[in-house]
């Protein structure tokens, strides 16, 4: 347990935006890329990999740089890029993800259903 705040592992100067859940923070740096750390039982790094705990940031599998804000749930995660689509991974538990079936998780963002961008 840490009592105090520590700066994370890459000692970066550079984010715009972070959310933290139960298992896993997100976080958007200032140039748009979007990284995860912390559990990954149900592919919520968002890497592409289901690999176990994930102890410093880690950029997920698209390496996009339109990334706008991101909002983490329990085992999943949420992020809006900037052109307003919504993407979602991780646990697709009660279809929490929105993407319009029931595969248990995805390990990847994945565009929800609408498509909506408004």
């Amino acid at each position: 347990n840490q009592v105090s705040p520590v700066q994370e592992s890459t000692a970066a100067t550079d984010w715009a935006q972070v959310s933290a859940g139960s298992h896993i923070s997100c976080a958007v740096k200032t140039d748009g890329r979007l990284f995860c750390w912390g559990g990954d039982s149900s592919g919520q790094i968002g890497n592409g990999a289901t690999t176990g705990n994930q102890v410093s940031p880690v950029q997920e599998a698209t390496n996009a740089t339109d990334w706008m804000s991101v909002s983490v749930g329990s085992d999943h995660a949420c992020a809006l890029k900037v052109d307003g689509r919504l993407f979602c991974w991780g646990s697709n538990e009660s279809n929490r993800l929105g993407v319009g079936n029931l595969f248990s998780f995805y390990d990847t963002p994945t565009q929800e259903t609408t498509g909506a961008t408004d």
